[in-house]
C-alpha cells in the first residue's frame, strides 16, 4: 500500500518543511542580512523583468503574447527549480544527512512568509490603534495591490483580514505543501509561479494575453492549499466546523479568485463577520458579493482575533506534518 502511493511518502520533504516552518514561525526573516544583500525572490524578480523587457512586445497578436508568456513561464520555473535541485543535491551529497537537512530547512524558511505575514498586518493595527488613518492606509498598502488612499478605518480593516486570510495560503500553505510534494524545488518552483502571477498575471492590456499562462498555472498550483488553508482555519473552532464548512463552500465561489474566497470566507465564518469590500485598483475596481455573517462594521479587535485565528492554524498545520512524519517513520 506504501509502494502505491509512494508519491505522497516524502519524509525528507516533510523534515524540510517542518525546520522551515518552525524557523519562520519563531524568527521570520533575518532584516540585518536583507539590509545588504537581496532576498532571493528578488533575483526571481528581476529574471521575470528581463524575460518580460525581452517578451512583452506591444504590437505582436494575442496568440503570440500567449505564447511567449508560456516561454517566460517555462524559464521562471526552470531556472529556479533547478538551482534548488542543484542545492539540494549538493548539500545531501556533501554533509551528513541530518546537517544537509537542516541546512534545506533554513534555506525553505526563507520562502516562507508566517512571521513576515503577521508582521505586516501587526503594522496596521498599530496605526489603527493610534488613530493614524494615513499611516494604517501606508501600512497597508505594504500587503494588498489595491488602492488605499481612499479607505476609511472598517475597510482598512477589512483589507487587512482578508490579506491575512489570502496571504496565509498564498504565503505559507502553498510553499509547504510544494515543498513536501517536490522538496526545494518543489517550493522554489511554486515562489517562483506565484512572484510572476504578482508582477504580470493582471487584467491589463499589457499583461491579459503576456501573463496568461503565469495566472492560470499560479491558479492550479493553490487549488490545494487554498481549500487546506480554510480547512485548517476552519478546525481552529472545532465546535462549529460542520455548522460552518456549508455556508464556507458555498459564499467562497462567490470570489473573482477561483482560490482567495476559501480561507476568506472560512476566517469571515470563523469571526462571524462579513469580508469583501470593494477593491479599487490602479484602472479598475472588482466588487464582489460579502461573504460571511453578522457585522460588516470591523474594527482592530478583529484583527487581533483573525492574528490569533492565524497563529492556531499554522500550529495545527505543523502538529499535522509531525504526525505525519511520525506515521512515514512507523511504515518505514
Amino acid at each position: 500500500m506504501i509502494k502505491i502511493l509512494n508519491i505522497f511518502y516524502r519524509k525528507r520533504n516533510i523534515e524540510i518543511m517542518i525546520i522551515a516552518l518552525m524557523i519562520d514561525m519563531i524568527w521570520g526573516d533575518p532584516e540585518k542580512i536583507y539590509k545588504k544583500i537581496p532576498h532571493p525572490i528578488c533575483y526571481v524578480g528581476k529574471l521575470i523583468y528581463f524575460l518580460e523587457l525581452k517578451l512583452n512586445k506591444k504590437n505582436k497578436n494575442a496568440n503570440i503574447q500567449k505564447r511567449n508568456g508560456f516561454i517566460t513561464l517555462f524559464f521562471n520555473f526552470l531556472v529556479p527549480g533547478l538551482i534548488a535541485h542543484l542545492f539540494q543535491k549538493f548539500v545531501f551529497a556533501f554533509f551528513r544527512p541530518s546537517l544537509a537537512t537542516f541546512l534545506s530547512g533554513i534555506l525553505g524558511s526563507i520562502f516562507i512568509a508566517h512571521r513576515s505575514l503577521y508582521e505586516h498586518v501587526h503594522a496596521v493595527r498599530e496605526k489603527i490603534d493610534q488613530n493614524d488613518l494615513a499611516g494604517a492606509r501606508i501600512a497597508l498598502s505594504h500587503i494588498v495591490g489595491r488602492k488605499t488612499d481612499n479607505l476609511n478605518m472598517s475597510e482598512i480593516c477589512c483589507a487587512t483580514i482578508e490579506s491575512l486570510a489570502e496571504n496565509f495560503s498564498d504565503g505559507v500553505i502553498s510553499p509547504v505543501f510544494w515543498g513536501y510534494i517536490g522538496g526545494l524545488p518543489g517550493l522554489l518552483v511554486f515562489k517562483s509561479i506565484n512572484t510572476a502571477d504578482s508582477m504580470i498575471g493582471h487584467l491589463t492590456e499589457q499583461y491579459r494575453n503576456f501573463g496568461y499562462a503565469s495566472a492560470k498555472m499560479d491558479d492550479y498550483m493553490n487549488l490545494v492549499p487554498a481549500r487546506l488553508s480554510a480547512l485548517l482555519i476552519l478546525l481552529t473552532n472545532p465546535k462549529k466546523l460542520f455548522h460552518n464548512l456549508k455556508p464556507v463552500c458555498k459564499d467562497a465561489r462567490k470570489h473573482n479568485s477561483p482560490n482567495a474566497g476559501w480561507p476568506e470566507a472560512a476566517m469571515a465564518y470563523t469571526l462571524n463577520i462579513q469580508l469583501l469590500c470593494p477593491r479599487h485598483y490602479k484602472d479598475h475596481i472588482v466588487e464582489s458579493p460579502r461573504i460571511g455573517r453578522e457585522r460588516s462594521q470591523l474594527y482592530s479587535e478583529d484583527i487581533c482575533k483573525a492574528c490569533k485565528i492565524y497563529y492556531y492554524a499554522s500550529f495545527i498545520k505543523l502538529v499535522v506534518l509531525i504526525a505525519l512524519y511520525k506515521i512515514m517513520t512507523y511504515f518505514k
